[in-house]
């Protein structure tokens, strides 16, 4: 009669913090964990595995939040430039205004 294969649960995780370049006192954490449940003999090669793919996940998430935390400050700085443009046309405007005041007698 065959015997029954002991099974064992065995638990990777893979964290990594990041800060804000911009912000010193901001950071963000990134974390993953994952689960199997092996036989003994497969437990090195699965944990191995479980800390590569928590691994790869994590630098994955951290990637596309520093894309998206580029893509703002692209969106913001290009905000900005607008927003300077359009305060230096209304500032001469403005200037045309003081210049060449409107003619109030009659």
């Amino acid at each position: 009669m065959p015997t029954k294969k002991e099974k064992i649960e065995v638990c990777r995780s893979y964290s990594q913090k990041v800060s804000n370049p911009k912000n010193k006192y901001e950071n963000s954490d990134f974390f993953c964990s994952a689960k199997a449940e092996v036989l003994q003999e497969e437990f090195k090669e699965v944990s191995e595995d479980l800390y590569m793919r928590c691994r790869a996940e994590v630098i994955k998430s951290i990637t596309m939040f520093e894309e998206e935390r580029i893509d703002k400050d692209k969106a913001n700085q290009e905000w900005s430039e607008k927003a300077q443009e359009l305060y230096n046309e209304n500032s001469k405007i403005d200037e045309i205004k003081v210049a060449n005041p409107p003619n109030t007698t009659k």
